[in-house]
């Protein structure tokens, strides 16, 4: 009787759960208020600077290593490693991310869109809120 109980409790264990016991991306999930530096070119033009200000979230994702940031301009899927590191899986060479999670309270990403004849670049460092 008890090799029945012991096998049924290790089954489900193995069948039941599809997530890690611990998942390292919960630290950083929350709402951050973000500041963003830009800078801007054509060739031929002088740089053109500006500063945005904004929330985002960032949620867990299914996908077992992804954080999704939120914000009223759509959802953006950013792959998280275990020490904190952010990356983008970009659909063209043009469009380049790089950043991480300083501690679980703080971000900071850097990168831009970069084409033949000018380009945008920026700086965003996120502090959570809640």
């Amino acid at each position: 009787m008890k090799n029945i109980v012991l096998f049924a409790f290790i089954s489900f264990l193995l069948f039941a759960c599809n997530k890690p016991v611990y998942d390292y991306r919960s630290k950083y999930v929350g709402t951050y208020q973000v500041i963003q530096y830009n800078k801007s070119w054509i060739s031929g033009q002088a740089y053109s600077y500006d500063t945005s200000y904004y929330d985002i979230k960032v949620e867990r994702s299914d996908e077992i290593y992804y954080v999704n940031f939120i914000s009223d301009g759509g959802k953006t899927k950013y792959l998280l490693e275990k020490d904190g590191t952010i990356h983008y899986k970009s659909p063209d060479w043009h469009y380049q991310i790089e950043g991480g999670f300083i501690t679980k309270s703080k971000f900071t990403l850097s990168g831009g869109y970069f084409g033949l004849g000018g380009g945008t670049s920026f700086i965003a460092n996120g502090n959570k809120t809640k």
